[in-house]
């Protein structure tokens, strides 16, 4: 299959499809560079490029060609998510695959591009942050005046310290299959050496899982630690009574200047106060397997996270 790649992923990309037998034609320069490429003239039968959040890219081609690179991406990058799949608005019988690439998919994206070009760590990442600072890191790696060891401290400058200095935090909770939700402001509590605690009022309303109201007042304590594969809400009445917790099944939690980005994964592990934890979802996590928004690999990691969340509170 003949692949055009725009983007911050364009690189990484074009290694993993040209490994798996595909042709990359019109490249970018850089990945003209770094392949030995020659610029081609036949026309693509995909385009992949930047999503505008830059958390991923379209996939924009013939439905059943989509699909095929869909499936290698999900294969290849586990975490890999399906978010939305509509009608290309230009050309009949084409769609658009609007694709999520989470933290594990991001991170091994980093590896692949490690193979042929200094990469800092959490390239793709620090790329949306300040594409700036990156490109001055790594091309000081090309000229030998740093080394490796800087680039904890990149991340540590980029996102940790600003995600210190902020007084609220953002969380950037994706939903499969829908468009993007509001997302959930917080009160930053505490910044600890891989994550943040944040508090958030809620409006009244139903807790689906505690089958009970949300009640004037009530608030949420929000735990979240890079990398975590759930995010851990505990909630409270305005008088500070523990009214029962959730625990978010997510894709690795990543960590960013405003607070935090992960994909939704449905299913939820649910305690109330005295009663045994158990699990609300699992069907939801199965249509969406079934669907192809997300691989049976990650269907069965969620599960076995959830599972062990239950194994720990009912300990």
């Amino acid at each position: 299959m003949r692949i055009k790649l725009r983007g911050i992923y364009s690189l990484a990309l074009a290694r993993l499809v040209m490994d798996a037998g595909h042709e990359i034609v019109d490249p970018t320069s850089e990945v003209a560079r770094a392949l030995g490429f020659t610029q081609g003239v036949l026309p693509e039968e995909i385009l992949v490029q930047d999503r505008y959040t830059l958390h991923g890219v379209d996939l924009i081609g013939e439905s059943e060609k989509v699909w095929e690179i869909l499936r290698l991406f999900q294969l290849r990058l586990f975490d890999t998510v399906l978010v939305r799949l509509d009608p290309d608005e230009e050309m009949d019988g084409w769609v658009r695959a609007t694709v999520e690439f989470p933290g594990a998919s991001k991170a091994h994206l980093d590896r692949i591009r490690g193979t042929m070009v200094p990469t800092v760590d959490k390239h793709h990442r620090l790329k949306i942050v300040d594409p700036k600072a990156v490109s001055k890191f790594e091309q000081a790696i090309r000229d030998g005046s740093s080394g490796s060891g800087g680039q904890e401290d990149l991340f540590q400058g980029l996102v940790m310290g600003a995600l210190a200095r902020g007084g609220s935090v953002r969380l950037e909770h994706v939903r499969v299959g829908s468009r993007p939700p509001r997302p959930r402001e917080a009160v930053l509590l505490e910044v600890t050496s891989n994550g943040f605690v944040a508090k958030r009022r809620l409006s009244p309303g139903w807790y689906d899982g505690l089958d009970m109201p949300i009640e004037e007042g009530d608030y949420a304590i929000t735990e979240v630690r890079e990398g975590a594969w759930s995010v851990r809400h505990v909630y409270y009445s305005a008088s500070g009574v523990l009214k029962g917790e959730y625990h978010n099944i997510n894709t690795p939690v990543e960590l960013y200047p405003y607070g935090a980005r992960y994909v939704d994964l449905e299913v939820d592990v649910v305690k109330r106060p005295g009663e045994p934890p158990f699990v609300v979802d699992r069907e939801r996590l199965e249509l969406l397997a079934r669907q192809g928004y997300v691989s049976e690999e990650l269907k069965r990691k969620a599960l076995d996270i959830a599972n062990g969340i239950m194994e720990r509170l009912s300990s």
